[in-house]
């Protein structure tokens, strides 16, 4: 799920994996149910990858430019969604 809410409920953090109360909570909200979710096997958030960004862009003679300064999702591949 990678819009937010209408209600503007949000996730408790987005560096934290979320819990299964959250799913519950964000199906709930964007389907009117939760689907009787009860044990997933892996929960992971990955619709913030591109607004993070590098600390530094140079350090020495190191240079992060174009997809090297970039966060690729997970759901993807390098060019394959960023153009090739």
């Amino acid at each position: 799920m990678t819009a937010e809410p209408a209600d503007g409920t949000r996730p408790r953090s987005r560096y934290l994996p979320p819990t299964v109360e959250d799913v519950r909570r964000r199906l709930r909200v964007f389907a009117g149910t939760d689907f009787g979710v009860q044990s997933p096997r892996r929960l992971s958030r990955f619709g913030d990858a591109t607004t993070r960004l590098a600390e530094r862009y140079r350090a020495g003679r190191v240079l992060l430019a174009g997809d090297s300064a970039q966060v690729v999702a997970r759901i993807a591949w390098i060019g394959g969604v960023h153009g090739l």
